[in-house]
């Protein structure tokens, strides 16, 4: 019975604040400049960009080296993770 309670005071919540989120989304001016067919088409290029170049980075890089540094700080970090004796914890 508490859970049920919990579920749907949880479910309304999100209601309300999905409701709250549209009215202030709505009354926002508008730029009317920025709702053309070309401003949209810049906007997909862009993201399309910098998603390449991100998931190109991440590629050359590795994980780790893309978010410590270089290829040689990864490389570091993955021989030092390697001596470390998981066994003894």
């Amino acid at each position: 019975m508490f859970n049920e309670f919990v579920i749907i005071t949880e479910l309304n919540k999100c209601v309300v604040i999905l409701h709250r989120f549209e009215e202030a989304i709505s009354s926002q001016p508008i730029a009317f400049a920025m709702c053309t067919d070309r401003a949209r088409l810049c906007g997909t290029l862009l993201i399309v960009t910098g998603t390449v170049l991100v998931l190109s980075s991440t590629w050359s890089l590795g994980i780790v080296g893309t978010f410590l540094g270089n290829c040689q700080t990864s490389q570091k970090l993955n021989k030092s993770i390697d001596q470390i004796n998981l066994n003894s914890y």
